[in-house]
């Protein structure tokens, strides 16, 4: 089975982003999409309006870089690993 990740911007989950999730469905194919609101469908009218609530909601670590990093652990991709480990450190 094919596996594909999406990681959002500043919008998150919003319209856009679930056209382009239906876009790139395929049989046999699972895509997974990570964001900064947690699932949270998003309405933004601009820029500014994402971006303050970016800044207001959005926790780094744990939330949002963990979350890959243990999905990526589940389907064994090692180097990937070690590079969000890296990351993780940086931020600790």
């Amino acid at each position: 089975m094919l596996k594909r990740f999406i990681v959002s911007d500043i919008f998150g989950r919003c319209t856009g982003l679930q056209q382009l999730v239906q876009d790139l469905n395929a049989p046999k194919c699972t895509i997974r999409v990570l964001d900064p609101y947690q699932g949270q469908m998003q309405s933004f009218q601009n820029e500014q309006q994402a971006y303050a609530a970016y800044c207001e909601h959005f926790v780094l670590p744990p939330a949002f870089i963990q979350k890959p990093f243990l999905i990526f652990k589940q389907i064994g991709q090692n180097k990937l690993c070690e590079l969000v480990t890296s990351l993780l450190a940086l931020f600790s």
